[in-house]
């Protein structure tokens, strides 16, 4: 298979002035430090109406929504221990809402809205607190995880009907991945690997890059019940090591891993073969392997 991103180019650095950098998904985001503190629910593009001033506790979850002259706006999360999420959320006639998730347990959670998903103002900024006993990361719907997406839950609850183990439904996942979506390589060769596609994006398209795989099948495992996380690391293809994402899923007590994407086919005279298989299903990481695991997204 064809490298998944270019590891220097994958990461954008965005530069500002008094700015703090913080990881998600490969990229860098930058929020301004001298907002720090500040605590404010409007801009000159995007007003938050909810949740008001006054409502700051809820249990795994609150409403986000507002006004703003934008078609598309981006909320970063970080949560109590310093766990960094970015939704991207889409605006219609004036209008937002999106329900984002308290994924990481107890406590307080500080929530910056602004119109680039890189780099944050801190024009809008506040704080919530969650009241949920449980981290519930690898099970709940992220940003760019959608596993409550209606489409996603219908086509987990049709590939794990009558299905009794979780193995059974990871298995039923992978092939599905591996067969029914394709490996973008016309992306691959324009050189755009950083652009960040929601799981029910790449379900409409059914294409992308190994990032796209790892989130769609992370969002119909964790529809199914079944946590699952995206794992950024390193593999070997060709004698070369790459910068490549691939999946966990937690099951028997364990984790197990899979790459759908390389299970889904190769690269034959510079195009996309499908070819169906279980190659990487519950297969070995680490050293002496063809991966080997840097980072778990929080996604």
């Amino acid at each position: 298979m064809a490298r998944c991103f270019n590891r220097r180019t994958a990461t954008v650095i965005i530069s500002v002035i008094l700015g703090i950098a913080v990881v998600q998904g490969g990229l860098f985001v930058s929020v301004s430090q001298a907002q720090e503190y500040y605590i404010g629910f409007k801009t000159e593009e995007i007003t938050v109406t909810t949740p008001a001033a006054g409502k700051t506790v809820y249990k795994d979850s609150f409403a986000l929504s507002g006004t703003t002259v934008l078609e598309q706006i981006w909320a970063l999360v970080k949560g109590p221990g310093g766990e960094i999420n970015v939704y991207p959320i889409e605006a219609k006639d004036g209008s937002f809402s999106k329900n984002i998730g308290l994924r990481h347990g107890p406590g307080v959670y500080t929530i910056w809205v602004d119109n680039n998903p890189r780099k944050y103002s801190g024009k809008i900024r506040f704080t919530v607190t969650g009241t949920v006993k449980e981290n519930k990361a690898y099970l709940t719907p992220s940003g760019y995880v959608n596993s409550n997406n209606p489409e996603i839950i219908e086509l987990a609850g049709s590939l794990c009907a009558g299905l009794k183990t979780d193995w059974e439904k990871a298995m039923a996942i992978h092939d599905w991945m591996t067969q029914n979506v394709s490996y973008d390589y016309a992306l691959y060769l324009a050189g755009n690997y950083t652009t960040l596609n929601t799981s029910e994006s790449v379900l409409k398209t059914r294409t992308g890059l190994c990032r796209d795989y790892a989130f769609l099948t992370a969002a119909i495992g964790r529809a199914a019940g079944i946590e699952t996380r995206v794992v950024y690391g390193k593999a070997r293809s060709n004698g070369e090591w790459i910068g490549h994402a691939w999946n966990e899923m937690y099951v028997d007590g364990r984790w197990a891993a899979m790459d759908t994407s390389w299970d889904a086919g190769y690269i034959q005279d510079n195009k996309f073969v499908k070819s169906p298989g279980r190659k990487f299903f519950n297969f070995a990481m680490g050293p002496g392997t063809t991966h080997i695991a840097e980072k778990y997204s929080l996604d």
